[in-house]
């Protein structure tokens, strides 16, 4: 997946755009961003003056990401589980709101991914 922010020359607000399928990109020659698919298929081109900027990641590259905050999740889990809920604690968290247990979950690889620079 490719995010794409850029200005249309049409006067319209800034935007971004997500292309799901995109999975490489390139600058061509005249500074044109083309995006395109993990097969080669084109998905999209930016003139060089509508992007003023971009964010990549493919989802095999969140994939990694995820995976090694979870492991080190496991890892800090496994030396220090004190710092951790319970399963009973676990059970007895709310399922919705700001306190949830996924919103804590969410908080916790939060928390791991910029211990790990991500």
């Amino acid at each position: 997946m490719i995010l794409v922010s850029y200005i249309s020359n049409r006067g319209e607000d800034p935007m971004v755009v997500t292309h799901a399928k995109a999975t490489k990109f390139a600058i061509d020659d005249v500074g044109r961003l083309i995006l395109s698919g993990a097969d080669g298929e084109h998905i999209a081109t930016y003139q060089a003056e509508a992007y003023a900027a971009f964010v990549t990641k493919t989802e095999d590259e969140v994939d990694e990401d995820l995976a090694a905050a979870f492991n080190e999740w496991a890892r800090q889990y496994r030396e220090e589980p004190e710092k951790f809920l319970s399963h009973e604690e676990t059970d007895a968290q709310p399922l919705d709101g700001d306190d949830s247990y996924g919103a804590q979950c969410v908080r916790t690889i939060r928390r791991i991914e910029k211990e790990l620079g991500q």
